[in-house]
Parts: C-alpha cells; structure tokens; sequence
C-alpha cells in the first residue's frame, strides 16, 4: 500500500482542524502533552516505598500473598511489583491490576520476595532480573540503600540446603507466616534475622456469609487443597471410612488440583474407594472459581485438614471465617489453629521424611503424619457434638479475623515503615516497633529511614 497519499491527507487534515479549531486544539495538545509527562513520570522517574517480587496465581498460598500484600498496603505506600513468572490474573481485582500492569521496576528502598527460593532457577532468575533492571544488586555486601526482604517458609522440620544459601546469600532479613518456622529456618542454618508475620488472607468474602448455624440434612466433611501425599487424602478417606462405613447421611467430598508428581496418591485413593465399595466419598479433581469454591465451603458441615505439614495452611481459618466447624491435624502452621481453642486438634507426633518429589529425590527433615484412628475419632466427636461446636461459630470467626487486611496491614507497615527500630535481645515486629538483634540490620534501617 502506498502511505504517502495517506500521510498526505492525514495532514492536509490536521493542520485544516488545528486552524479552525484552535481552543479546542490548544487544549488538546495539553492534555496530551500533561498524559504524556504523566507517563514519562511514571515509568522512568516515580520512586516507590516497595517493591514486591513474586508470582501471582490467586489459587495458591505463596501466589496470593502477592495479591494480598498489594491490596493490604496499596492505600499506605507506593507499591510497584516485579514478576518472576507469567501472572495468571484470573479474578484478580482492577485495583490490583493496574500495580502489576506498571512498567517502572525502579526498586524501592524494601524488596519483598514473595516466591518459592528452592526453586533450580532462582538464581538465574535474579541474574536475568538484574540484566534487566539496574535497580536490582543481587550482591548483598555491595546493597546500602535497600533491604531484601524473603518471606519464606517450609512445610516441615528443616529447609532445602540451597534453599538456605539463597537466604544467607542475597537477602537482609526473612520473614515467615508462623512462630514454628522461626526455630526451623535456625536449625537449617539462616544466618540473617528471622521474623513472625502472619500470612494476609482475603477474607471479605467469607465474613459476608451468614455464620454456620445448622447441618445439613446429609452431613457434609469437606476436603479443599491440592492433590498431594502431604495432604494425607488416603488416610483422610480411611478414617472416614472407619468412622461411617457407608452411611448415607454423611458425605466426605475431596476436591484438590491435579499435580503430575502426585498421580500415585491419587490412585491409591481411588483404588481403596473401589475396593471397600464406598459410595459416599465423592472425589473431584479440577481448579474451582472463587464461586464453585464458596459453593462448596456454603455447602460444607466441617472442612478437615490432615495434612502432615503446612506452611500457611489458609483453607481452615477461611472456614472459621464462616464459623463452619473444622478438624486439623496438630502439626506446623497448623499447630496454631490447633491451640486456638475453636478447631478440633488431631495428634499428629508420627515422623516421617519430608519429602517434596517436584524438588528432589530425597527427602529433608521430617514431617508429622498421624492415626487414622484418632482421625477417624475426630470425625466422630463433630459429628456427634455438632450443636457444641456451633456455638463456637463467633469466636471461631473473630479468631480467623486476625489474619485479615484490616488486622495485619499494621504489622506489614511495621517492615516497610517502623515507627521506631529498637537494638534488642530478638528479632520482633509489631505495629509499634522492630525490634532486631542485628547491629547490620539495625543500622541499615535506621540509614534507610533517615533516622
């Protein structure tokens, strides 16, 4: 196609407009002119309060604390994100959208690492993201003027050795969803402070809902996770089977995303449902909307967890949003709903290897399984007591509402924006203070902050 006619007419056009339309013209070309600083602006010279580095994927824990912490903060600091990996931006808000759409990856005085550091590919990853960005220093001895900060975790007694080098080797301080990680991270060999804050949860949803307050006519024991040996589906469904046989007023219902590495474990379930005949086990295997997934809680009498180890374990305290009933075995993070006095507490002390075969053929520390008749037991005491453990609904609610955005927004503040740095004799953040045993650490907060 020959353009210079086009260009020609194109121009003849404009300059014809600009003539007999010169206020309107003039105020054109400013609005222009102001967009268009506005974007310069925004994508070379703006400055942020943090950087977030990290996957999004909201079906996931380590994938919606990215989500999550935007949304938490954005209304307090300026936030820019970094990606590690394609997001999937399924059901994500708009608000959150326009962060992770921004193009200037100039990166704050606080990077937050929210993505899996045991990963083969992290350290090309950092590589590849400082090519790209020359506000990233991957070499900690050489980084005055920022703090990395990995929020991190583990679902069991120790930590992959390489995950621990990255820690020790690229970031300032670690921070983790739950006290039991703290001693974990210690006994594997992080050298850099180590801090509590619990995971944000998005629980606006869930606190809309009317409180649990009845059972259902067939009483419904839900299962909601992923496919995987450490969730503990097969002895989930044995002591189901153990404890109701093949009642047709109660209903166990497992739905979890597929997982190649875990195709085994789902087999042998499903070979043990086949031959003991059981027809009121209902297994699904698919990714849920956030509205199949709030159907299924709706429609859930008590949601059970008998994972052998979790690092945020999520699902039972959105459960207790809804004052919905839950069972849980007594072990990692879930040790923490376990003592909260509103969740039914399985022992869970047998160990067993820590093994992760998307990592590695071996296994690292333990992990904490338990009895299926002491699950079974635990089934049994809901089902039996159903009216008791409603009444627990509020306070089972009000409990899950401290993991909130509301609730923990100032914690999270307390990382980026402490009110005061304190030189003590731990590592602790609250909305008050940090409080560091690190004179490095200490000192660069305090450069950092002007202080």
């Amino acid at each position: 196609m020959d353009m210079e006619p086009i260009l020609k007419k194109t121009s003849y056009l404009l300059i014809h407009f600009i003539k007999n339309h010169r206020k309107l013209s003039l105020l054109l070309i400013s609005i222009t002119s102001i967009f268009l600083s506005y974007l310069f602006y925004s994508v070379y010279v703006k400055s942020y309060d943090v950087t977030v580095v990290g996957n999004v994927r909201k079906a996931d824990g380590i994938g919606s604390q990215s989500i999550n912490l935007i949304q938490a903060l954005k209304g307090h600091l300026s936030i820019n994100f970094i990606k590690t990996s394609k997001p999937d931006t399924t059901e994500i808000p708009l608000d959150i959208m326009k962060v992770l759409k921004l193009t200037n990856n100039k990166v704050s005085p606080f990077l937050i690492f929210e993505d899996g550091l045991v990963h083969d590919s992290f350290d090309e990853l950092l590589k590849r993201l400082s090519k790209k960005n020359k506000w990233i220093n991957v070499n900690a001895s050489e980084r005055n003027d920022q703090i990395w900060i990995a929020y991190t975790m583990v679902e069991g007694s120790l930590a992959y050795p390489r995950h621990v080098e990255r820690i020790n080797k690229y970031f300032d301080m670690a921070v983790v969803p739950d006290k039991f990680l703290e001693k974990v991270f210690k006994d594997s060999g992080v050298k850099v402070p180590i801090f509590t804050v619990p995971l944000l949860i998005d629980y606006k949803s869930h606190l809309k809902t009317k409180l649990k307050a009845k059972a259902n006519k067939v009483f419904v024991f839900t299962n909601l996770s992923s496919i995987d040996y450490r969730k503990n589906q097969l002895k989930l469904v044995k002591a189901f089977h153990r404890a109701f046989m093949n009642r047709q007023d109660v209903r166990l219902r497992i739905n979890g995303r597929f997982n190649d590495h875990f195709a085994l474990e789902l087999t042998d379930t499903l070979r043990y449902i086949h031959d003991n005949n059981i027809s009121n086990v209902h297994i699904t295997v698919r990714k849920l909307s956030t509205i199949e997934y709030n159907r299924l809680l709706d429609e859930t009498d008590c949601l059970v967890s008998a994972s052998v180890g979790e690092g945020f374990s999520i699902i039972p305290r959105e459960a207790m949003a809804r004052g919905i009933p839950v069972i849980v075995s007594d072990n990692t993070a879930q040790s923490t709903i376990a003592s909260s006095g509103f969740a039914e507490s399985v022992k869970s002390d047998i160990l067993i290897p820590g093994y992760y075969p998307y990592l590695d053929d071996y296994p690292i520390g333990n992990m904490y399984d338990l009895k299926v008749e002491d699950l079974a037991q635990g089934l049994l005491n809901v089902y039996n007591n159903y009216e008791e453990y409603l009444r627990n609904a509020e306070g089972a609610r009000k409990w899950a509402e401290k993991y909130s955005f509301e609730s923990l927004a100032p914690m999270y503040l307390g990382i980026f924006k402490p009110k005061k740095v304190i030189l003590g004799d731990k590592n602790e953040i609250t909305p008050e203070y940090l409080m560091t045993n690190s004179r490095v650490l200490f000192d660069k907060y305090n450069n950092l902050l002007g202080k």
